[in-house]
């Protein structure tokens, strides 16, 4: 028996050559529906939203005990169909349908895509298909999201030094101090990071500096969390003899697939730290941790004296402003364009095909008259 819906997909269109999307974003795609006779439909919605979920299970002695946490960001929806109270069904001929959609993405410090161990944080856009009597369809597909707010904060582009002093004990007599300073402390993949140490070696051995790279990704549920660490790189220094004074500069590379640093998610977090070391034998290292963050690299770290930038946030620019009609809009009674050639779709605009404003910035693309676009419950 020949299927009604011989076929439904989703797709967007991508804004830059890496594929992602930022707060304030829009996103065009369409929602393509191949029917084979004439259908009924209840409703045809195009759904975006972005959330982050944790979950892990730790064992003690026979017992199991599972941990979990969900955050949401946002959570928008449009109708392409929709059969409300008092409505008639639509009826949709056999063929090939073609629903365009603009959403928006909300303004706000939203954390940026992420999977790990015990959690993630996934944005995606989901079409769904109902009809009486029938098993909903759905088609769903994911799209990076990258934060803009990691490289909002002032201090990444400032200088960052500490130092420390260790008196020896046991095998190895007197002291040590050091003073560490990077250029800044907020780095992309892949960037160099020249490290500067000013080493006073007053001790009875020649010591090494050590630089090492930490990761920690946090998982919190509740009062509980989970730590995953590790040891990303370790570079051995030139040995600093005894009763000498040395400046010791490393550059270091960073991994150019090194995860970001990820902030603003109360339930997971990335971060990195950078321990600058004395490889004192038999004893407690003198240590120098300094925080870096690690950036996408198709972002870098923003000119902070722009006047946009203290306002949180870049400017839209967008020289079609006015209806934001780039992309056509739905023509036809149901919501859908249909389709006039391969590839192709009617260039009429219509009544309704606008920007809504609904709450908070948040912007959906009116399809089905009397069916109001409305942040999804």
């Amino acid at each position: 028996m020949q299927k009604t819906v011989r076929k439904m997909s989703l797709s967007y269109d991508p804004i830059n050559e890496d594929n992602t999307f930022s707060s304030g974003d829009f996103i065009t795609g369409r929602v393509t529906l191949e029917l084979s006779k004439v259908t009924t439909i209840s409703s045809l919605s195009i759904k975006a939203k972005g959330e982050a979920d944790v979950h892990w299970t730790e064992k003690s002695g026979d017992d199991d005990t599972s941990y979990s946490a969900h955050e949401r960001y946002f959570k928008l929806k449009q109708f392409f169909i929709h059969n409300g109270k008092g409505k008639d069904p639509s009826v949709v001929a056999p063929g090939t349908h073609v629903y365009p959609f603009i959403i928006q993405i909300p303004e706000g410090n939203m954390p940026s895509s992420f999977k790990g161990l015990h959690g993630k944080i996934v944005y995606t856009l989901e079409a769904k298909l109902s009809r009486a009597m029938r098993l909903n369809k759905t088609e769903r597909t994911e799209f990076t999201f990258h934060s803009k707010a990691e490289r909002m904060v002032p201090h990444l582009v400032e200088p960052w030094s500490g130092s420390v002093e260790k008196k020896m004990k046991l095998f190895t007599s007197g002291h040590v101090s050091m003073s560490v300073t990077i250029e800044k402390t907020g780095y992309m993949q892949g960037e160099q990071l020249k490290v500067l140490a000013e080493i006073e070696n007053n001790s009875s051995r020649a010591l090494a500096p050590k630089f090492a790279l930490d990761q920690r990704y946090s998982f919190i549920a509740g009062t509980s969390t989970n730590n995953v660490s590790k040891r990303i790189f370790k570079v051995v220094g030139q040995r600093v003899p005894s009763s000498t004074r040395q400046s010791v500069t490393e550059v270091l590379s960073l991994p150019p697939d090194l995860t970001a640093s990820l902030f603003h998610c109360s339930i997971i977090k990335v971060e990195y730290t950078l321990q600058v070391y004395m490889d004192v034998p038999y004893a407690k290292d003198p240590t120098v941790k300094v925080p870096l963050v690690i950036l996408p690299n198709t972002w870098g770290i923003v000119n902070m004296t722009q006047p946009s930038m203290l306002m949180g946030f870049e400017p839209y620019e967008n020289n079609n402003q006015a209806g934001w009609n780039s992309y056509p809009p739905p023509t036809a009674s149901g919501g859908y364009l249909p389709q006039t050639a391969p590839g192709g779709y009617s260039s009429k605009t219509a009544p309704g095909g606008y920007p809504l404003q609904t709450a908070s910035g948040m912007y959906l693309l009116q399809t089905d008259p009397g069916a109001p676009a409305t942040e999804a419950k």
